[in-house]
């Protein structure tokens, strides 16, 4: 498999890369509140999955999401940005 120059370059000099194409896996981070104190993560492992189902969340409550997608260079993990906050209530 080859990697792009960004990848390449962000394993030498690790930082935050933006948009990963062809993701390995997302991260996918929750929580009630929009400081994101009491987050929970998933981890998406495919990068061809476009929907995850959460069974834990209580209806009637509000809930902020953030993604972030990775990339697997060498057995590590190259994280690219966060999306911006989107907030769901719960039916």
């Amino acid at each position: 498999m080859e990697y792009s120059e960004k990848v390449i370059d962000h394993y030498t000099n690790p930082r935050n890369v933006g948009k990963i194409e062809n993701a390995s896996g997302y991260r996918i981070f929750y929580s009630n509140s929009k400081d994101f104190y009491d987050m929970r993560r998933i981890k998406v492992k495919d990068g061809e999955i476009t929907e995850k189902t959460i069974k834990k969340l209580k209806k009637g409550k509000k809930h902020y999401f953030v993604v972030r997608a990775y990339k697997t260079f060498n057995g590590k993990n190259i994280y690219g940005a966060y999306s911006k906050a989107k907030l769901v209530k719960i039916k």
